[in-house]
């Protein structure tokens, strides 16, 4: 009898692709140096890191400087939820989500009968002291893609309500698109989110390698803090350039299986990835 294994459980984990696996193999032995090292094999590396970067934010949609690398979603979702003031998710995000939430002062929104949530019950559930939502793109259990766009808006709105009355008090959304990366559009700009997590262990990259983009105007708090790497909110010196360039690598792979061909972008990421 043919004992042949048949994965079906990709949503959890993803093999290593080739291409992946190549474009961080040389930090492992040849180009082990500490990019912030000020000799140059460091600073050869330290220039890989920050192209790796640019491509990253090339194929969100970002500025490279709006990036950072972290040791997958988790972190990213802690970091992008240490904020000091209230917070609104829904009652079906992954339980990194609802752990760090806990943490704080938060309202877990309830959803339909299909895991979607409603933009008017995230309305309802702002508050004045409110500084975060946080909505997953597709839930990791149910597949449900959640409307992030119309959600968006009524962030947008709320901002420009305090702004208008002369109310200071931030207000961002974040958004999980861990699980949605290989199926969907995670363009920062189309999205209309202020943060976005993606975890290259689910889209053909290595485990505990992920990445936090943040708008220039967000300000949240370090978690680990130290040498003041990735603009002081992710210190330490850890597969950094690797890192970087494997999730790049595994992106590519991502919007490529996501988007249609005519959605490529092609000119540009054909540049960027060169």
């Amino acid at each position: 009898m043919d004992k042949t294994l048949i994965y079906l459980d990709h949503a959890a984990a993803t093999p290593v692709d080739t291409k992946v696996l190549d474009s961080m193999q040389p930090y492992f032995s040849d180009r082990f140096f500490n990019p912030s090292s000020p000799y140059a094999p460091a600073v050869e590396v330290r220039h890989d890191y920050e192209n790796a970067k640019h491509k990253l934010a090339m194929m969100i949609g970002a500025k490279p400087g709006e990036i950072t690398i972290t040791a997958g979603a988790t972190e990213s979702i802690n970091l992008a939820l240490n904020v000091t003031g209230h917070i609104v998710t829904t009652s079906v995000e992954h339980h990194a989500v609802l752990a760090a939430a806990d943490l704080h002062d938060n309202t877990k929104v309830s959803v339909d009968k299909y895991g979607r949530v409603s933009p008017d019950a995230i309305r309802s559930a702002i508050r004045p002291d409110t500084q975060l939502i946080s909505v997953a793109l597709a839930n990791n259990e149910l597949g449900t893609i959640q409307p992030i766009r119309d959600i968006a808006e009524v962030v947008k709105n709320e901002r420009a309500t305090r702004f208008s009355s002369g109310d200071t008090t931030p207000i961002y959304l974040h958004c999980d698109a861990s699980q949605g990366a290989n199926q969907l559009d995670v363009n920062v700009a189309r999205l209309g989110v202020d943060m976005l997590t993606l975890n290259a262990g689910k889209i053909y990259g290595p485990k505990q390698v992920g990445m936090l983009w943040s708008a220039s105007y967000v300000k949240i708090n370090p978690q680990i803090v130290g040498g003041g790497q990735e603009r002081g909110l992710r210190s330490g010196t850890f597969l950094r350039a690797g890192g970087a360039l494997a999730l790049a690598a595994a992106i590519w792979i991502a919007i490529k299986l996501a988007l249609p061909p005519d959605d490529y972008i092609a000119p540009v990421l054909a540049q960027t990835l060169a």
